[in-house]
């Protein structure tokens, strides 16, 4: 049963999906075209015009983040408290089934938008993302010191944790709006007022054990600690310290999407007040 939820949410959430993708990595070769022509031609209109496109490429990216977790959140409203909602709590299939396969889908959708946006982004200003970006982190380096000699691994592993830490940022701020919402829908009465009093509450939640975690870590000696002998030693260890901070939260943000969807199962199980 689960994979054929899997498969339904796949299929009602996938064109949205692929509207976002298309619009970027699309947005993205135009502007790359349009910067082009205008190198060539030297002329002041067509760098207005260019000037123009990038801006316009900006906002895009901007609308694309805010879609990316606001459309599922819209499609959780509509299917498990609106229009929908009868039909999705009257099928014989668990709560819990369907929500599993909703993250499912929220986690494979959230990876391949934030590739797309990776590769729009260096379509658009023109860089390989492996020699380009490198090299171009170990340029901003120098500016700290002579020893600045850091294996690529390093850089590319910041890098990687960097996106994987925005997926599951985007990830959270999806599941933490739905466990919001089902809160205020746990109650009878002024159900919109209780779910941005819950959001609130959530959100502050999260940011003190954030900080109480951190803290911790940092105390246990998780993290490395700097040492002022030379400014270049200075940097290859600010670099470990924030590999190291980003697998923490990474971790952390993971975890808080579970307990997310964990509190939305529990609400929508024993809470349930549709519109």
């Amino acid at each position: 049963m689960l994979g054929k939820c899997i498969k339904n949410e796949f299929v009602n959430r996938i064109k949205q999906a692929l509207g976002i993708i298309f619009i970027l990595v699309g947005m993205a070769i135009f502007v790359r075209i349009i910067d082009e022509i205008s190198d060539v031609a030297c002329s002041s209109v067509l760098d207005a015009f260019s000037a123009l496109t990038k801006l316009a490429y900006v906002i895009i990216v901007i609308g694309a983040m805010v879609m990316t977790a606001f459309l599922p959140f819209l499609d959780f409203r509509q299917r498990f408290y609106k229009d929908q909602a009868y039909l999705t709590h009257t099928l014989p299939v668990k709560v819990s089934t369907m929500l599993i396969a909703r993250m499912i889908c929220d986690v494979v959708i959230t990876i391949f938008i934030s590739i797309s946006w990776v590769v729009s982004l260096c379509i658009a200003i023109g860089v390989n993302f492996y020699s380009d970006i490198i090299e171009f982190m170990k340029d901003i380096m120098e500016l700290f010191g002579e020893n600045t000699a850091v294996e690529n691994s390093l850089l590319i592993g910041i890098l990687i944790l960097f996106v994987v830490g925005a997926c599951f940022t985007t990830l959270n701020t999806i599941w933490m709006t739905n466990a919001a919402y089902s809160f205020g829908h746990a109650f009878s009465k002024n159900k919109r007022l209780l779910s941005i009093v819950g959001a609130v509450g959530l959100y502050s939640i999260e940011m003190f054990v954030l900080a109480l975690v951190m803290y911790t870590c940092e105390h246990a000696g998780l993290m490395t600690e700097l040492e002022i002998d030379h400014v270049g030693d200075v940097t290859v260890d600010l670099l470990k310290s924030i590999l190291q901070m980003f697998v923490i939260m990474d971790s952390y943000a993971i975890i808080i999407v579970f307990a997310m969807g964990g509190l939305t199962n529990f609400i929508c199980k024993r809470h349930l007040n549709v519109e």
